[in-house]
């Protein structure tokens, strides 16, 4: 069976804030329940990297080339942010970490925003790990990006003159504190799909 390229999409949450946001990367796999593990740990090495007042509610991998046909992995989910707020309170519910993603060529730049981070991360606008808080942080971010660049399931998508490539992200850094707005809670999804 031919392999196909599916958009991974994990549903975060804070029902403490009442806003929601979304995380996608992209998989190759010969179908949705197999791309589902490829990814499977992805909730694991993030909640790592999240406070306690926000959760991962739904995983949906969904077809590049039938867009509405989605499956929604529901193993192990809901997953909460393992930072606790009470003692590393959040950088500010809009504040995000700006991640660079990319190939070892440096040119399929894409960017991620990590929402719900802890602010002992950053001394302004200053991406400082090593010397904030909490002291977890270091060697979970490292564990995130070695998920992310060395398990080769996490693929970037990029557009050049129309034609769309899907290349194996091998490099991610974490670069400043910026701000980006988020939703509202996610209600009931909808849409033609399959649960796990």
């Amino acid at each position: 069976m031919a392999m196909a390229i599916f958009k991974a999409t994990w549903f975060f949450t804070s029902s403490k804030y009442q806003v929601g946001w979304t995380e996608n990367w992209w998989t190759s796999a010969v179908d949705a329940p197999t791309a589902a593990g490829q990814v499977a740990n992805y909730k694991n090495v993030r909640k790592a990297l999240l406070s306690d007042a926000a959760q991962i509610t739904q995983v949906r991998l969904a077809s590049v080339d039938h867009p509405r046909d989605s499956y929604f992995d529901t193993i192990g989910v809901p997953v909460t942010g393992t930072l606790a707020e009470a003692t590393y309170p959040i950088a500010g519910v809009w504040d995000a970490l700006l991640i660079r993603r990319d190939v070892n060529a440096y040119n399929f730049l894409g960017h991620l925003f990590l929402h719900f981070i802890p602010a002992g991360i950053m001394v302004g606008r200053v991406y400082t790990p090593a010397s904030g808080t909490p002291a977890s942080w270091p060697s979970a971010f490292t564990s995130y990006g070695n998920e992310i660049a060395a398990a080769g399931a996490y693929l970037l998508r990029k557009n050049t003159a129309g034609v769309i490539t899907y290349p194996p992200c091998t490099f991610l850094i974490g670069l400043r504190r910026t701000e980006r707005r988020l939703g509202r809670p996610f209600d009931a999804l909808h849409g033609r799909r399959s649960v796990a």
